[in-house]
C-alpha cells in the first residue's frame, strides 16, 4: 500500500513538473459495479466515470448459495462510462468485479 501511494505522489510530481518520459510500474486494480439479475447473469456496471478501452484484462467473482467461489478473467469490449455489460454466471448471490490497467509514472527527462 505504502509502494503504491509513493507511485501515484511520483506520477502527480512528474506531471506537475511537465514529465515526458514514462515508466511502467503497478498494475492498478480498479473495481467496478457488480450485480446479479435473474440469479444467473452477471451484470457489470462501469461507474468510473470513463471509458474503458476494448482488450482491458476484466476479471469477476461471484458466490453460489453454498458459498463457494467461481469467476472469469477477460478483456472488455469498449466500455462507455455508466454502460453495463451481462455475461451468463450460475446461481448466484452476490458478485464484485475489477479491471486493471498499468500504472505509468512519468518523470522529467
Amino acid at each position: 500500500m505504502k509502494a503504491m501511494a509513493l507511485a501515484l505522489l511520483a506520477c502527480a510530481l512528474a506531471t506537475a513538473a511537465g514529465a515526458i518520459q514514462t515508466q511502467s510500474g503497478s498494475v492498478l486494480t480498479v473495481p467496478l459495479t457488480c450485480t446479479i439479475s435473474n440469479q444467473k447473469l452477471i451484470v457489470i456496471k462501469n461507474d468510473t466515470g470513463a471509458t474503458i478501452s476494448a482488450g482491458t484484462p476484466m476479471a469477476y467473482d461471484a458466490v453460489r448459495p453454498n458459498h463457494t467461489h467461481y469467476g472469469k478473467s477477460f478483456h472488455s469490449p469498449v466500455m462507455a462510462a455508466t454502460a453495463t455489460l451481462t455475461l451468463d454466471g450460475e446461481q448466484s448471490l452476490s458478485c464484485t468485479a475489477w479491471y486493471t490497467r498499468q500504472l505509468t509514472i512519468q518523470s522529467s527527462p
